[in-house]
């Protein structure tokens, strides 16, 4: 067998391993919706017009999405975030409004030349400011979300 053959057969099988593991990922979601379970935390887009804005370090960033316990944010290269990385001075605007919060990078990956995006997880000391956040986002889900009655 020449080493091509070889690479295609190892090839192969991942990409049939990879579609298994999906297809069975769908059927464990459709199984838990049939039994009651529905997901309930989940991101949601942030539009530029939005009036929500996250600052680190007093230096504003674009939010992409955002959920009750974190949020994407374009960046670029130079900012330096690095997984793990703890951020203690964050501001959550919502509204006008600061939230003052921790946080920690959870990922930070490149999409382009000297551009990324980072992954942040909310550390929210105040109950209070917990409710603020729970509320904006409950309003913008009933933006994206509709009710049908």
């Amino acid at each position: 067998m020449h080493k091509n053959d070889k690479d295609t057969l190892e090839f192969t099988s991942r990409l049939e391993s990879d579609a298994e593991k999906a297809r069975s990922a769908v059927t464990s979601n459709r199984d838990l919706k049939n039994e009651g379970i529905v997901r309930t935390a989940y991101r949601l887009p942030v539009d530029p017009t939005d009036p929500i804005q996250l600052i680190i370090n007093g230096h504003a960033y674009s939010l992409m999405n955002i959920s009750g316990r974190g949020a994407q944010i374009a960046c670029s290269e130079a900012d330096g975030f690095a997984p793990e990385q703890v951020l203690e001075s964050m501001e959550l605007i919502i509204e006008n409004e600061p939230l003052a919060l921790t946080g920690e990078v959870v990922y930070s990956t490149f999409v382009g030349p000297e551009h990324c995006v980072c992954g942040i997880y909310f550390q929210v000391p105040d109950e209070a400011d917990q409710q603020r956040l729970e509320d904006y986002l409950n309003t913008k889900r009933k933006q994206i979300f509709p009710s049908k009655e």
